[in-house]
């Protein structure tokens, strides 16, 4: 019996090799079949690359507020695996390998627009001082802010104007809630 096992031993492993080989090319097709297709480029395109940014507290940078993409650069060679090879645009020394995903298409032409005016960006700058009609700067219009209180002439020409006096917070609290410091029995 032994001796039977130890005749086909070596074919159950070339089974058992083959069998993992076909699930392991099953299992990448799977996986490439659900990636979406990355953009492919030619010799001489010229792209942004992302390059991976990180929080720097020494020299004052953050991670969220760097630029994601550097660039431009031209594409010089295209090698496997949908990866290619750069030539920074500006310094035509230094060249990288990116993979095609992280990459964009450089625009034909950008066109340049003047910066939106409005009141969001009117107060950004924090050494500007705040002018004499900052509403009206802003785009506000038909707005008058509040003014300190006024009394009009013909309350002053009347006797009410020695008996006026602000409400007390006791005054205004009766108002709302009359009696609160009764109990339930003298409420009925």
């Amino acid at each position: 019996m032994w001796n039977h096992i130890l005749k086909t031993l070596p074919a159950l492993r070339e089974v058992a090799h083959l069998l993992v080989n076909k699930h392991r090319a099953y299992h990448c097709e799977l996986i490439y079949s659900c990636r979406p297709d990355p953009r492919t480029y030619s010799v001489g395109d010229i792209v942004f690359a992302r390059r991976a940014t990180r929080s720097d507290a020494a020299k004052g940078r953050v991670d969220k507020l760097t630029y994601a993409f550097t660039g431009p650069w031209r594409i010089t060679s295209i090698l496997k695996g949908a990866s290619y090879e750069l030539k920074q645009c500006s310094t035509p020394h230094r060249k990288e390998k990116k993979h095609a995903s992280d990459l964009s298409p450089y625009p034909l032409e950008l066109i340049p627009f003047q910066p939106l005016d409005g009141s969001n960006t009117r107060y950004g700058q924090l050494h500007k001082p705040i002018t004499a009609h900052p509403f009206k700067e802003a785009g506000i219009k038909g707005f008058d802010p509040i003014k300190p209180f006024k009394v009009s002439t013909n309350f002053l020409t009347t006797d009410q104007h020695s008996q006026f006096h602000w409400p007390s917070l006791s005054e205004l609290n009766e108002d709302l809630f009359p009696f609160l410091w009764l109990s339930d029995e003298e409420r009925r």
